[in-house]
């Protein structure tokens, strides 16, 4: 922002950008230009009519950032409105597996979260934040993995259960060689309803505060129910901040209501009332009722990729060749044992 000093005297005129602002009067005498997109707010007001913790929108977006072999890396800050047909976007999450996943005995090798970065674009330049997650599937030999690239997603719900991103809205995502295991006569291969969710346990599962930080990425205990049957997965107790920043607008206009209803019952009663929703049922009333429709971009980029592992066969490599098991270098493990003296 800058001051426009020479028309309305020092201080009195605040250049911000798009608009500009009077602090005599702690009025913006121009609207917002992106008010059309938030009726439930006057279009002169500054941060959703949260000046201590909010911050006021420039009506940016993020776009993908390919490197020159058609790999998407990121996504960057661009000036432009959000259009998801030419991929720009309000939100973005971008899943980058640096190749430390581990695909021999998807039984054993059921804890692998961290093996992914998931990073999250939200709605100013600096709201850019990193959670731990997995790329590949429970078994990457019967299951299938969905091919690196640019999609999109919404906020939905995870098989009815619990909020979640769903990517193409459940529609088919593209599978690495065209290829999905579990349906192998299935032309160009293909996953349907692929999603962004949580690893087990989930927050709204009655085992999270006991499990959270060990959660399962892989079969069950009983090696039976796979956590990720193509899916990608977030660590449990990240998952209510990693989805939060995809519902920031819903949240702050349910915190509105909420505040209003707040003061309505205090004067009405005569007592301090201060009724409080917890950020989990918020996320779940948003995912249920798809509060937030808008699209948000999704990048998926592995490096060395490996599509599944046959201990008698060898490694199938990311274009179906074969790579002798005593050939394959398999990804080492950090010794996290605490070494005693």
């Amino acid at each position: 922002m800058e001051m426009d000093d020479e028309i309305k005297g020092e201080g009195n005129s605040i250049n911000y950008k798009f608009r500009m602002h009077d602090p005599r009067i702690g009025r913006f005498f121009a609207v917002d230009p992106k008010n059309k997109n938030y009726p439930n707010f006057s279009p002169y007001n500054f941060a959703a009519n949260r000046p201590i913790d909010g911050i006021d929108l420039e009506g940016l977006s993020w776009v993908p950032v390919v490197d020159k072999d058609g790999n998407v890396t990121g996504f960057e800050w661009t000036d432009e409105e959000p259009d998801p047909t030419n991929n720009i976007y309000k939100y973005a999450v971008f899943v980058n597996d640096p190749g430390t996943f581990d695909p021999t005995d998807p039984k054993k090798n059921r804890k692998q979260m961290g093996t992914a970065t998931i990073t999250t674009y939200g709605l100013t330049k600096t709201d850019i934040k990193e959670f731990k997650g997995t790329s590949y599937p429970a078994d990457i030999k019967n299951l299938p993995t969905s091919k690196p690239g640019i999609y999109w997603a919404v906020l939905g719900m995870h098989k009815g259960k619990y909020p979640t991103l769903r990517v193409l809205d459940g529609g088919r995502v593209p599978t690495m060689n065209d290829y999905n295991p579990a349906y192998p006569d299935r032309q160009k291969g293909g996953l349907d309803g692929q999603n962004i969710h949580s690893a087990w346990p989930d927050p709204w599962n009655k085992n999270f505060d006991r499990y959270k930080h060990n959660p399962t990425t892989g079969y069950n205990s009983s090696g039976r129910r796979p956590t990720s049957a193509g899916c990608i997965l977030v660590d449990p107790a990240q998952y209510l901040e990693f989805l939060s920043v995809f519902a920031q607008e819903s949240i702050s206009d349910m915190d509105n209501k909420l505040s209003i209803l707040n003061n309505n019952l205090t004067l009405l009663l005569g007592v301090h009332v201060n009724i409080e929703i917890p950020v989990e049922d918020k996320l779940m009333k948003i995912g249920k009722k798809r509060l937030s429709k808008d699209r948000i971009g999704v990048g998926v980029y592995r490096e060395n990729p490996v599509d599944y592992i046959d201990l008698d066969e060898g490694v199938y490599g990311p274009h179906r060749e074969l790579v002798p098991v005593e050939k394959y270098i398999f990804p080492k493990k950090e010794n996290t044992n605490n070494n005693k003296n």
